[in-house]
């Protein structure tokens, strides 16, 4: 009996040991993989997306991505070597374990989630619109608005309200103030009409003034009402002539339904077109979808906002210009194998990274310095 109980305590100190010595070796894992990474050289794969992965005549990759990688592979001491890949070819071999990472402008999508992982994001931006910015003059603008059926519009309703005004204090004042209102209803209604707008203005000369007690109440509200009118006319003048809205027109997401819309393709732009019903006219570069745009071949290119910026600020497109809002929000990641060991590492030396000097100046190098 003794000896059964023994047999079962140390069966049971044998197993509990497994156990713990087999936890730990688990839970050391990927520490113990991600340290191998020092001892090999990983494959990282790259695409032609500038600013931030760009490949200069010598063959070398440069730009806002690759120096972060350069950042972090020397924080971790990993040895590695740049593989240039086209952009689906890129995202394929990340999935197929064939590449350690990929980088460049990738976006985290849910869709690509399900088929590899990613690291912490290290950059935030969203989809922007393109535009052609009109060639016309300020003064051709102006004048093209200040004859168009809006403005009009607004100054026959100003003028209606001053032939109002001016027909009701007639009708107060003319009977018992004939100096100033008589003379016949013409003569009376444009004297009214003249009062009011002196009254309304707030320049009147005391020439023409109500002397009947129902004629001052009037006068009173249409101090008032005079004041809140001018102030409406002023400001939806203004409005009507701000040159910002005359440069070129801001297209609704309902207008761009409309509106023959381009974008570069494989990217999550051209998806993001497709779920919102647009069929997008695909380029294969976001140069040549720019060129098309200067062309008149399309009316507006969506793409990613730095990637156009970036192209814009080269003076590549002079005669563009990229809409302030942007469309969808966007996280710039490094793309990994499913299940990669190295996941972890890549993260925790990216927010070491990212929260630094250098990596400010090296936003200020490729992007421009914010305002």
């Amino acid at each position: 009996m003794r000896r059964c109980a023994l047999v079962y305590f140390g069966t049971g100190v044998v197993v509990w040991l497994s156990l713990l010595l087999g936890g730990h070796a688990l839970a050391d894992a990927p520490a113990v993989q991600s340290a191998a990474a020092s001892t090999k050289t990983l494959q990282i794969g790259t695409t032609f997306a500038p600013p931030f992965a760009m490949r200069q005549p010598d063959g070398k990759w440069t730009g806002l991505s690759i120096d972060l990688w350069r950042a972090v592979a020397r924080r971790l001491g990993w040895h590695y070597r740049i593989v240039g890949l086209p952009f689906g070819q890129l995202l394929q071999r990340v999935q197929d374990h064939s590449l350690d990472a990929g980088i460049g402008a990738i976006t985290v999508t849910v869709g690509r989630q399900q088929r590899m992982d990613f690291s912490q994001p290290f950059y935030f931006t969203g989809l922007a619109i393109a535009v052609r910015a009109s060639r016309k003059s300020a003064w051709h603008l102006v004048l093209g608005q200040l004859l168009s059926l809006k403005f009009l519009a607004l100054v026959l309703s100003l003028l209606a309200l001053l032939v109002g005004t001016g027909t009701a204090i007639w009708l107060l004042e003319g009977r018992r103030n004939r100096v100033q209102f008589g003379g016949g209803v013409f003569k009376g209604i444009g004297s009214g009409m003249w009062w009011s707008a002196q009254t309304m203005t707030g320049v009147g000369y005391g020439d023409i003034v109500p002397r009947t007690p129902w004629g001052r109440v009037f006068g009173i509200a249409w101090m008032i009402i005079g004041v809140m009118a001018v102030s409406s006319f002023t400001a939806s003048v203004a409005a009507t002539l701000t040159l910002n809205r005359l440069a070129a027109p801001l297209p609704s997401m309902r207008r761009l339904r409309t509106m023959r819309v381009g974008t570069v393709a494989p990217s999550t732009s051209a998806d993001y077109l497709r779920t919102i019903g647009i069929k997008p006219v695909l380029f294969t570069h976001v140069r040549s979808a720019l060129v098309a745009l200067q062309d008149r071949k399309i009316q507006a290119l969506v793409y990613d906002a730095p990637i156009l910026r970036y192209f814009i600020r080269g003076r590549l497109a002079a005669n563009i210009r990229i809409l302030p809002e942007l469309v969808q929000r966007q996280y710039y990641a490094i793309a990994l194998p499913d299940g990669s060991p190295l996941r972890r590492a890549i993260s925790d030396a990216l927010l070491e990274e990212i929260n630094s000097a250098h990596w400010r100046r090296l936003k200020d190098r490729y992007l421009g310095p914010r305002p």
